[in-house]
């Protein structure tokens, strides 16, 4: 359910995003940026360890960003997430374990003008995960390190206080478990701006 209606609205997102008129001041510029926020996994309580005794499953993470937007409505970009640790407690022998993630990205990002200086935007992309787990923590998966592809979508809205420089809050989510995301403030820099 959730899915679907992740999909329609995106769908719908997009078409507005081809139809509607552009007046946008920001084309033709690479940009770059980094934020900070809160980040949480949604943990599937089947592939953690039955003895752990508390899962905290939540952190702040930081992102960088590297992108080029080539028309006023659409860009690419370049993500990096660091999404620090969860955080396993144990009782028996009293300790705590981690498991450490990393995100790279690529995306497709459309772009929806508001005003002159307000634009709200939607990523759809690829991402790599990396995963470094404690040494003795064990899961279904046995590998210490691991990584795979998987989707992500963001959502954000950005407010240009200067030609060149703003800021945005934004929602980025994984697709797969455990459906990692970051709702973070990004501070970025766009070099072709127009006055």
């Amino acid at each position: 359910m959730l899915r679907n209606t992740i999909l329609t609205l995106t769908s719908f997102i997009f078409l507005m995003l081809t139809s509607l008129p552009c007046f946008a001041y920001i084309e033709d510029s690479v940009y770059f940026g980094g934020g900070v926020g809160y980040t949480r996994a949604f943990i599937d309580e089947d592939d953690t360890i039955p003895r752990a005794s508390d899962i905290d499953d939540s952190d702040v993470g930081y992102k960088f960003l590297f992108g080029y937007q080539f028309s006023q409505n659409w860009a690419v970009e370049l993500d990096y997430f660091n999404l620090n640790d969860i955080d396993y407690d144990f009782d028996f022998p009293k300790s705590t374990k981690s498991v450490r993630t990393q995100i790279g990205t690529l995306d497709i990002v459309g772009i929806l003008p508001l005003s002159d200086r307000i634009s709200g935007y939607l990523k759809l992309g690829i991402a790599q995960t990396f995963i470094d787990r404690d040494r003795d923590l064990r899961f279904r998966s046995s590998d210490r390190i691991s990584s795979e592809f998987t989707g992500i979508y963001a959502v954000g809205l950005r407010y240009n206080f200067t030609p060149g420089w703003g800021i945005a809050i934004d929602y980025d989510q994984l697709f797969s478990e455990p459906h990692n995301l970051l709702v973070a403030l990004t501070l970025s820099y766009y070099f072709n701006a127009l006055p």
